[in-house]
Formats: C-alpha cells, sequence, structure tokens
C-alpha cells in the first residue's frame, strides 16, 4: 500500500504517522474523523509532517507540481492523488511555521475549515498562494 515494508526507515515513518494519529483523535470531539473529510490536509498532514514522511523526495515531487501550475487549487484536494502526502504534509509545515506549534496544535480540536482559517488568519486562498511561495523558495 504504497509503502515498502523492507525499508526500516521507511516503516518506522508509517508506524509513527499512525500513531500520530491517536493525538487529534483524542482533541477532536470527532475521534474518527468521519465527515471530515474537508479537513484530511491537517489531519493527515500534521501525521505526515511530524513522522518524518516529508522527505525532500516528496518535496521535489510537490515543488514540480507548482511549478507545473498543477497544484491544487482548494484545500479539499490536498489529501488526494499520488502526491497527498507531500501536499498536506508541506501545507501543515507552513502552518507551524506560520502560527506556530502550540496554536498548530490547537487547531486538531475543530471541525469547522473557516474556524480553522481565522485561527490562521487567512482565507484559503491566501493560504494556498503562500503555500505554493513556500514550496518554490
Amino acid at each position: 500500500c504504497e509503502h515498502n515494508p523492507a525499508d526500516q526507515e521507511e516503516l518506522q515513518r508509517l508506524i509513527t504517522h499512525e500513531m500520530v494519529h491517536v493525538y487529534p483523535g483524542q482533541q477532536n470531539p470527532v475521534p474518527d474523523f468521519t465527515g471530515l473529510d474537508n479537513l484530511a490536509w491537517l489531519i493527515e498532514g500534521v501525521a505526515t509532517y511530524v513522522s518524518g514522511q516529508l522527505t525532500e523526495k516528496r518535496m521535489s515531487s510537490v515543488r514540480q507540481l507548482v511549478l507545473a501550475n498543477k497544484a491544487p487549487q482548494a484545500l479539499a484536494q490536498f489529501w488526494s492523488g499520488k502526491d497527498r502526502y507531500g501536499l498536506a504534509g508541506s501545507m501543515v509545515k507552513l502552518v507551524d511555521q506560520k502560527i506556530g506549534r502550540q496554536q498548530l496544535l490547537t487547531l486538531l480540536k475543530e471541525t469547522d475549515q473557516k474556524i480553522i482559517l481565522d485561527q490562521i488568519g487567512l482565507t484559503e486562498t491566501q493560504l494556498i498562494e503562500g503555500w505554493k511561495k513556500s514550496v518554490v523558495d
């Protein structure tokens, strides 16, 4: 399932990714994230970023998408396609850099994207445009 079980480092990152999901599950009023598909960019992005799965290889692939003008135009599209780990992880990396780790952690209890964007202090378009710039810089 997209991961090489013979690669010990990749396997450890995968296990860490899955374990990271426990924390947001404990914080969010919807612990199994049912119905929160529009927040997959955050839920999966945190797990990807924290686990170390946001590798240079993934970042390079995301950078190519942005440079080819094929990047997602909505947050709901970040957890889709073959580059979803890099897309979601790099978006969370930007949010972490913008608002800080403590504030990022508070986002995990939210179920409404508008509230999340308000706490970040940007519109969806502004966040995505800032992300594009951060990926190519």
